[in-house]
C-alpha cells in the first residue's frame, strides 16, 4: 500500500508495558468494563463519594482523588454571572494543573508515562495543560454517531453533548450507536477510532397521539441509552483500548475526512470518517 502521509501509532511499545489511567466520576461502569480488557494501572476521580471506588475491579486499583466541586466550585450555579463563570474558569484552571501534577507523580512512581487516558463517565473538561502533555492519548466515548452536517461553508458535528440520544430519538433516528473519539479542546471533536454497534430506537413508544409525548420521550430516552452503554459504549470503548494497547491504530498527519479529521488507521488499513464500525 502507498501511502502519502506519515502514519503514527497512537502506542507502539510492548503490550506488557501499556499502562493507562480511567478517569471517572460516577458508577465507572464503562471503566470496569476496560478493566477487564486490561486492567488499569491507576484511577482519577474528582468525585470522594464516586460509586467507581467501590467496584470490583477497580477498589484495589491505586486510586488518585481530588474533590473537584470543592476546588471549583458549581458551574451550574455560576452560570450566566459573567463574574462568577470566569471565577469558575480560573478556579478550573488551577485544578486541572493539580491533576496534572498528580499524574506526574503517578508517573514517578511508575517509572513510566502513561500511555493513554480514558475518560469514562468523567464530567468536567479535561484542560489544556493535559491535552497538550498527553496529545492523541486521551479517548472518551460519547452515545451517538456523531453524523455531520455543512454549516456557512464548514463541515460540524451533530447529535454532540449531554442530550444526543434525546435529540437522535426526536430527529427519528432510527437507530443509535456510541462512538470512541480522541480527545481534544473542541466538545466531542475529535477524530472516531471505533463506533459501536447499532442500538435500534423503538418506534412503537411514539405511537399514536399521547398528550405526554415529552415525558415519555424523556423517559424512553434515558432507558435507551442505558440499554446503549452496555450494547455500543462497552464494545466500543474495550475494542479501542485493545486495539490501542495492542499497537494497531495509528494517525494520519493531513485532514482527510471534511477537510477536518485525520484518518485513523486500524492495521494499517484506512478508516472512513465513522472509524472502524463494529457489527
Amino acid at each position: 500500500m502507498t501511502l502519502d502521509e506519515e502514519i503514527k501509532p497512537i502506542y507502539n511499545g510492548r503490550i506488557e508495558d501499556f499502562k493507562w489511567i480511567g478517569f471517572g466520576s460516577g458508577s465507572g461502569t464503562n471503566l470496569e468494563a476496560c478493566a477487564k480488557v486490561r486492567p488499569p494501572a491507576y484511577i482519577f476521580t474528582d468525585k470522594p463519594s464516586a460509586k467507581l471506588r467501590k467496584l470490583e475491579r477497580l477498589v484495589r486499583v491505586p486510586t488518585i482523588v481530588l474533590n473537584g466541586y470543592e476546588a471549583c466550585g458549581s458551574w451550574q450555579k455560576a452560570q450566566g454571572n459573567q463574574d462568577a463563570e470566569a471565577e469558575y474558569q480560573r478556579r478550573s484552571d488551577d485544578f486541572n494543573g493539580r491533576i496534572f501534577e498528580a499524574l506526574k507523580k503517578a508517573e514517578g512512581e511508575m517509572g513510566k508515562p502513561f500511555d493513554l487516558i480514558v475518560l469514562g463517565g468523567y464530567m468536567r473538561l479535561v484542560g489544556k495543560q493535559i491535552l497538550d502533555a498527553y496529545r492523541d492519548r486521551v479517548i472518551n466515548v460519547h452515545p451517538s454517531k456523531l453524523p455531520v452536517r455543512a454549516n456557512g461553508g464548514k463541515t460540524q458535528r451533530v447529535l454532540v453533548g449531554m442530550n444526543a440520544v434525546y435529540d437522535a430519538i426526536i430527529l427519528g433516528n432510527a437507530a443509535t450507536a456510541s462512538s470512541v473519539i480522541l480527545v481534544d479542546e473542541g466538545v466531542d471533536h475529535g477524530e472516531k477510532i471505533v463506533e459501536g454497534p447499532d442500538v435500534h430506537v423503538d418506534r412503537k413508544v411514539f405511537s399514536g397521539n399521547n398528550g405526554m409525548r415529552e415525558e415519555l420521550t424523556r423517559t424512553y430516552a434515558s432507558f435507551h441509552q442505558l440499554l446503549q452503554k452496555m450494547e455500543s459504549d462497552w464494545p466500543a470503548i474495550t475494542t479501542a483500548l485493545r486495539f490501542i494497547a495492542e499497537g494497531r491504530v495509528a494517525l494520519g498527519t493531513m485532514k482527510r475526512h471534511h477537510d477536518e479529521w485525520r484518518k485513523v488507521y486500524i492495521d494499517e488499513k484506512p478508516q472512513g470518517y465513522n472509524g472502524l464500525k463494529l457489527r
